[in-house]
């Protein structure tokens, strides 16, 4: 498709915005959530380079961990689990509604 836009006498700009961006969005889009996915379960990596430094490269994983350590932060734990859940259902149905959206415009 690249060629053939070239071949037809489109510029380097109408090609990149009338085909390589439309056929590449919901890659991009998958791409996005699974990376979304991963790093909020993040915990190794994350402690081993950044550290857990409250407020400033602390993770909602890394929290949890701090709290379940904590006597009597059990309670604290548990929300930042529901927070982390439907943070993730938030996710998946934004994710969901965009591939929607963007298999309606492909269909002709």
């Amino acid at each position: 498709l690249l060629q053939a836009s070239r071949t037809l006498g489109a510029h380097w700009y109408d090609t990149l915005f009338s085909v390589v961006i439309p056929l590449s969005g919901r890659s991009v889009l998958a791409g996005a959530t699974l990376m979304f996915a991963r790093s909020l379960g993040e915990f190794g990596a994350t402690i081993v380079i950044a550290g857990n430094i409250p407020g400033v490269t602390q993770t909602i994983p890394l929290a949890i961990y701090d709290y379940t350590n904590t006597p009597g932060g059990d309670r604290m734990a548990l929300a930042l689990c529901a927070v982390s859940i439907v943070l993730s259902f938030a996710v998946l149905l934004l994710n969901e509604g965009l591939l929607r959206r963007f298999s309606r415009r492909r269909q002709p």
